[in-house]
């Protein structure tokens, strides 16, 4: 779980950078550890949380809007999955 959080605080600095194109190829190869994760959470309200986090983060792409995205990323993404550690 340590590695993918510092992976993702690695996308949001580079999508801070206006990095786009590196950001997205971490981010697509972290999008099925992420995929694995929501599957096996036992805790329904935190999952829930994340995706809809993921969901807010999809549409930050389509609207190209970056800064939002790593804002996402940044505040509700990583830090419901550094929530997720602690327990």
């Amino acid at each position: 779980m340590a590695d993918l959080i510092e992976i993702l605080n690695t996308i949001t600095e580079l999508l801070y950078q206006e990095k786009k194109n590196d950001a997205y190829g971490l981010l697509a190869r972290c999008l099925p550890i992420l995929s694995a994760i929501l599957g096996e959470m036992t805790d329904i309200e935190l999952q829930t949380e994340l995706m809809n986090a993921l969901k807010e983060a999809m549409e930050a792409m389509e609207a190209d809007d970056v800064t939002l995205l790593a804002d996402i990323l940044q505040y509700e993404v990583i830090e419901k999955l550094a929530e997720m550690e602690e327990e």
